[in-house]
C-alpha cells in the first residue's frame, strides 16, 4: 500500500548536551539548622542576633525539620515572629538523675551495672544533692584535684562514668526519657530542650598540663662533662673505647 503524498514523516528531534535536563543543584541551607539526633529523630535550629532558638519539638524526618524552618522563616518575614520564652530551670538534682540513668540503660552485662553502681555510689557523695542546673567546670575540676592521683585508674572510671551521665543530660531526647524515669513531669519541660546546654565535666586543662610538661622537658639543659669527668669516664671504658 503507497503512502500518501501530503504525508510527512517524523522523526524524533536528537537532544543536544544543552537541552538535556540538568540535575538539580545540592543548594545550601539559606535559613536554620538541622541536626540529627542519637534518637534518630531531627532537631530544627535557627539563630538571631546570636542567640540559638530551638524548635520546641523534634521531628521525624529531615523533611518535617525543613517544613517547620520555612514555616517560622515565613513568620519572621511577615513580622509575626516571636520568640519562644525560656524553659524554666529544673530542680531535678544529680542523685536523682544519676539514678534513673543507670536504670534506663537495659542493656548493660550485670558486671558492667554492678561496677557502675559502685562508682555512682561515689559520685553520689559529692554531687548527689546538687541540681543538674547548678553543676559547673569549676565544681568538677575541684572534684577531680581532690582524687587520689596515685590512683589513675580509679579516677579515669569516675570520672567516665560522670561524663557519660551527664552527656545525656545535654541530648533534648534522652533527657526527656531519663527525666520521666525519675518521676518528673516531662509535661512541664519544654520540648527540643535538654537539660543542659554543654556537658560540664571536661578536663581542657588536662593537654595545656601536657604540652607545658612536654616543653620543660624540651627545655632542659644538657651539662657537658669537665675535664676531670671525662678522665674517669675515659679510665672506665673498655680499651678499645678509649
Amino acid at each position: 500500500m503507497s503512502r500518501p503524498n501530503n504525508v510527512v514523516e517524523m522523526r524524533p528531534e536528537k537532544r543536544t548536551d544543552a537541552s538535556r535536563k540538568a540535575p538539580p543543584e545540592r543548594r545550601r541551607r539559606s535559613f536554620g539548622k538541622i541536626a540529627k539526633l542519637r534518637s534518630g529523630r531531627f532537631q530544627a535550629s535557627y539563630t538571631i542576633d546570636g542567640v540559638r532558638h530551638v524548635a520546641p519539638v523534634t521531628f521525624p524526618t529531615r523533611t518535617d525539620a525543613a517544613a517547620w524552618l520555612a514555616m517560622t522563616q515565613g513568620q519572621m518575614i511577615e513580622h509575626r515572629w516571636k520568640p519562644a520564652p525560656p524553659p524554666e530551670p529544673l530542680t531535678v538534682t544529680f542523685g536523682a538523675f544519676a539514678e534513673a540513668w543507670l536504670e534506663n540503660n537495659h542493656d548493660l552485662a550485670p558486671r558492667t551495672r554492678s561496677e557502675y553502681r559502685k562508682l555512682l555510689d561515689r559520685l553520689l557523695v559529692t554531687f548527689g544533692p546538687v541540681r543538674l542546673v547548678e553543676l559547673s567546670g569549676d565544681m568538677v575540676a575541684d572534684w577531680w584535684d581532690a582524687l587520689d592521683p596515685d590512683k589513675p585508674s580509679a579516677r579515669e572510671h569516675l570520672y567516665g562514668l560522670f561524663h557519660a551521665i551527664m552527656g545525656s543530660a545535654t541530648d533534648p531526647d534522652e533527657s526527656r526519657r531519663v527525666l520521666k524515669r525519675a518521676g518528673v513531669n516531662v509535661d512541664l519541660v519544654p520540648m527540643g530542650y535538654p537539660v543542659l546546654p554543654t556537658n560540664p565535666v571536661r578536663r581542657p586543662e588536662k593537654k595545656a598540663r601536657r604540652g607545658r610538661a612536654a616543653t620543660q622537658r624540651r627545655a632542659r639543659v644538657i651539662r657537658p662533662a669537665t675535664g676531670d669527668e671525662l678522665e674517669i669516664i675515659r679510665a672506665r671504658l673498655p680499651e678499645r673505647y678509649r
